[in-house]
């Protein structure tokens, strides 16, 4: 099945790590070293496309 989606994607640096908490509209959020990040994973092919773009800054 095809979904048409409008992305936005944005890159900050934080001075520290907030603690993140999953609320209603979220199962779960988690820090994950770019090292270790799966583009399999992601389910649509434009945030595959972002982040692939991103780790090879």
């Amino acid at each position: 099945m095809e979904y048409k989606t409008c992305d936005t994607f944005f890159i900050c640096q934080l001075p520290t790590k907030p603690t993140l908490i999953a609320q209603d509209d979220v199962a779960e959020v988690m820090w994950v070293n770019k090292r270790n990040i799966e583009i399999e994973r992601f389910a649509f092919p434009s945030t595959r496309q972002a982040v692939s773009q991103w780790l090879q800054q």
